[in-house]
């Protein structure tokens, strides 16, 4: 349950952001189409300066990396709550990125190519999509569209959301939302396509199943729709939910999926201490990103797929009370309880991972200081560190008996 206050503060928080976002808007009136573009950077500038202690309003880097505009607002108080902050910074982005989306619309209706030509989706993937996303988050998106059967214009849909999706990434990384690196974007023809592309997609990644296609498969399993018809994305989850219990190659990609967790860099040594980097930049700091928080969010995904809990886009949080809530072996679920029990603390420590500007956007580091926690903190991390190792053991077993 959510604490009163926590509540209170959230609230606050988002209604000041929402009647920013509505000043932003009324620059419509404007002759400057990079007046909308310059608020918003402004506005998601002052949310990354309340949480990384490295930028202050009298800093270069933040002066510097903002444009002159005709937005201003007052700084905001930011709640200390963990799951408060990760909250608010979902829903202030649910609501940057509708806005963004109406602008590209426009921005194509302006050059000539009409309105959008049939009922999509934005969806997000990563982070966004599991309701994680940092304040310095990187761009992780595609689309989905109703599917059109005729030749010519599915064409012209096709080349409509080309458009849209080179449009969107240009807008976002105006903002400061740096591209995804692996090109998980709805400018890339792998993560934008019709229901029924969406359909066949996922059945080729489980049939295919080896670690490129279950990688694949996996970061859609994360897919959450922000703007438009939600009925796509409902349309597909319960699509590839009816494909796992009838198709034979259900059972070949949870074994694939296992198999993929066993690639990741491990936490910890063999005396329980957890490992540091050994080169120039962070030599000294701790991995989080993919030694901890990563390989967590990979085998609980993994896990609610051999479970069935995938009707819904879920955070990893919400994702381990589904499994706490159908896994039978008490000793096993022990595990999990123990994840679940240390999550907030690894989510707290990824918060203080804080994050880098290059080239006016932002790109978080993932790495922490060790030096900076204090010794709860550490023993949150070394749990969850064995934990990882534990489940991960579970899952092989389960797989071997099939």
């Amino acid at each position: 349950m959510n604490h009163p206050l926590g509540n209170n503060r959230f609230t606050a928080y988002l209604e000041q952001w929402m009647r920013h976002l509505e000043e932003v808007e009324r620059y419509k009136d404007l002759c400057d189409v990079d007046a909308k573009i310059r608020g918003w950077r402004q506005l998601r500038m002052q949310l990354v300066c309340e949480v990384e202690p490295n930028l202050t309003r009298e800093s270069e880097e933040y002066k510097h990396n903002l444009q002159p505009s005709n937005f201003s607002c007052k700084p905001l108080e930011f709640p200390l709550a963990i799951s408060v902050r990760y909250r608010i910074v979902t829903a202030c982005y649910d609501a940057l990125f509708e806005k963004v989306v109406s602008y590209v619309e426009q921005q194509l209706k302006d050059r000539g190519y009409g309105p959008p030509p049939v009922p999509y989706a934005f969806v997000l993937f990563g982070s966004g999509g599991r309701k994680e996303m940092l304040p310095w988050s990187d761009q992780d998106h595609g689309l989905i569209w109703q599917t059109v059967k005729e030749g010519s214009e599915r064409l012209i849909v096709e080349q409509y959301f080309l458009r849209w999706g080179n449009e969107m990434v240009s807008a976002l990384r105006a903002i400061g939302f740096m591209p995804c690196s692996g090109k998980v974007l709805a400018s890339e023809a792998l993560w934008r396509g019709s229901l029924e592309d969406w359909q066949l997609r996922a059945e080729q990644w489980i049939g295919i199943a080896d670690w490129e296609h279950i990688r694949y498969f996996s970061i859609a399993l994360d897919m959450r729709t922000v703007y438009g018809d939600v009925s796509l994305e409902a349309e597909w989850r319960e699509h590839i939910r009816q494909f796992r219990v009838s198709s034979t190659s259900a059972s070949a990609s949870q074994t694939a999926m296992v198999r993929n967790q066993q690639h990741r860099k491990l936490a910890h040594n063999a005396f329980g201490q957890l490992i540091k980097e050994r080169t120039h930049p962070y030599a000294g700091q701790v991995d989080l990103k993919y030694r901890i928080y990563v390989p967590i969010v990979q085998l609980i995904r993994t896990t609610s797929w051999m479970v069935d809990d995938i009707a819904h886009p879920l955070s990893t949080k919400e994702r381990m009370e589904g499994i706490l809530s159908t896994w039978s072996d008490g000793e096993e679920r022990q595990i999990i309880r123990k994840l679940y029990a240390y999550w907030d603390d690894v989510m707290a420590v990824r918060w203080m991972c804080g994050a880098e500007l290059l080239d006016g956007m932002w790109n978080g580091t993932g790495m922490i200081d060790p030096d900076q926690l204090h010794e709860l903190q550490k023993l949150a991390l070394r749990r969850s560190s064995q934990s990882i190792e534990k489940w991960s053991k579970v899952l092989n077993r389960r797989c071997e008996r099939g």
